[in-house]
């Protein structure tokens, strides 16, 4: 039983591209190895376009969602913060009615018991 060649590797990874090339015009096995990841190459060639346009729109869409999910976080936040804000203030507006007199009262304008313009 014969022995395959094992220096197609070994040349193409550590020797140098005429060795390499020499190799392959001497050595059937080699040549009929090298064809084949030729082939591979091509397929390969031949599909990068494709893979690359799939992780750019990954990466456009990864984008949007991001930029949505953050312009939702902010919305929630400014919301929350005015909600917040606003019973503070309706709760000190209520304090301040009552213990102070409306500004259009001390004008001399008629107000209704909530010190705002009353309108005959």
């Amino acid at each position: 039983m014969e022995e395959k060649c094992g220096k197609y590797e070994s040349l193409f990874i550590f020797g140098s591209h005429d060795d390499f090339e020499n190799h392959l015009k001497i050595c059937s096995e080699c040549r009929a190895e090298h064809e084949k990841y030729q082939k591979v190459a091509k397929l390969v060639k031949e599909v990068k376009p494709l893979y690359k346009q799939q992780k750019q729109n990954k990466k456009i869409f990864v984008s949007i969602a991001a930029g949505f999910i953050t312009l939702f976080l902010v919305f929630f936040a400014v919301n929350h913060q005015n909600s917040s804000s606003l019973r503070i203030s309706s709760s000190n507006l209520e304090n301040t009615t009552v213990q102070e007199i409306s500004i259009i009262n001390q004008m001399g304008f008629p107000t209704d018991e909530y010190g705002l313009l009353m309108v005959e």
